[in-house]
């Protein structure tokens, strides 16, 4: 039986992409909420349970200024071309941090073995791409760049949400497969901060190069 892996993006007001890999095979698609982002990957698990989950959301939490974690630090200064999509996760609102935390646990709680792990799909396209993210002008090349890197069937993206959750589900099965070892959350505390997550969660953060601390 092919592993299957999933990929979350949480866009809010009728732009949640959802997104599974089955081997080579893509399905993703864009949700009109949270609710039906879960009945979509529930449906697609039918008969067989995932292996990962990726989402584009925060799956733990610091205690430090601001709210910015190791991870967050260490992306702004390693990739200043793009820093400025890496947020202060306090000024953060709506769906990304709501939503997204609430489809990853709810489908924890229904797959207990499901592993999980945060991404970032804006950075991460850069580091992959070596190339700003822009889905309305590129959408083609972004999609087939995807493909290629991933070693998927051709597939229809109909929008950079679902776009965001398929790279989601691939940053998830490479990280699950060993071919990505590097987990930012794993990136030390500065003095006087600390990390918080959900004890069901045991989230991480695969990324596909090492990335020094800030």
């Amino acid at each position: 039986m092919a592993l299957l892996y999933l990929g979350y993006d949480p866009g809010g007001g009728g732009a949640h992409g959802v997104a599974a890999i089955d081997d080579r095979q893509v399905l993703c698609d864009t949700m009109p909420t949270a609710e039906h982002a879960i009945r979509w990957f529930r449906q697609r698990c039918q008969g067989c349970e995932p292996k990962a989950l990726g989402v584009d959301t925060l799956t733990l939490w610091s205690t430090g200024p601001a709210g910015w974690r190791p991870a967050d630090r260490a992306l702004r200064a390693t990739y200043k071309d793009v820093a400025g999509s890496v947020a202060a996760p306090n000024s953060l609102y709506g769906a990304m941090p709501i939503n997204g935390l609430a489809v990853a646990l709810a489908l924890r709680h229904e797959f207990e073995r499901l592993r999980v792990t945060e991404t970032h799909p804006k950075v991460l396209y850069f580091v992959l791409a070596r190339s700003k993210y822009n889905f309305a002008e590129r959408q083609d090349h972004m999609v087939q760049a995807l493909v290629e890197w991933g070693a998927l069937d051709a597939c229809i993206v109909d929008s950079e949400h679902a776009w965001d959750a398929l790279v989601s589900a691939f940053a998830a099965r490479e990280w699950d497969t060993g071919r990505w070892s590097n987990d930012l959350h794993q990136l030390p505390c500065e003095e006087g901060e600390r990390l918080i997550h959900p004890k069901e969660l045991e989230p991480h953060y695969a990324w596909p190069e090492a990335v020094p601390p800030e």
